[in-house]
């Protein structure tokens, strides 16, 4: 990889990196516990809701990298999905990763990966749309 292909790659990774970590600090925040933990109400995880907003999140930041980028799907979702795992996995270890750590990792890593997929997909599809009537 050249630096002028790896900067795409490595700004969708901090990209992953950084909604996840914003998310999931906004949802400790509005969860309104003491000392977040992964077994805290404020994990997306521990809830629906947690699920669906991080997984809403990255979904549409990556249809929107998909959307107005010129790649193609894999090339967006594999760094976006690989950032948000970064992300997660750094903070399960840094607030306490307890018994079910691998299980909580790869869960998460499913649930982020095909939000990031499902985003790439829709905004590649929006892409190639915006294409055909352009022309």
């Amino acid at each position: 990889m050249t630096s002028t292909s790896l900067a795409p790659f490595v700004v969708r990774l901090l990209a992953g990196f950084c909604i996840f970590t914003g998310v999931q600090a906004a949802l400790f925040v509005a969860s309104g516990g003491t000392r977040p933990t992964i077994e805290s109400e404020g994990w997306f995880l521990n809830s629906g809701r947690g699920v669906a907003t991080l997984a809403a999140a990255i979904g549409l930041a990556s249809a929107a990298m998909a959307a107005f980028g010129s790649t193609r799907v894999p090339q967006t979702a594999s760094p976006v999905t690989l950032g948000a795992a970064l992300a997660m996995t750094m903070m399960v270890l840094l607030l306490g990763p307890g018994t079910l750590f691998p299980i909580v990792i790869a869960v998460g890593t499913a649930v982020l990966g095909a939000a990031v997929v499902v985003g790439s997909l829709v905004g590649r599809s929006l892409l190639v749309l915006r294409g055909r009537r352009g022309r």
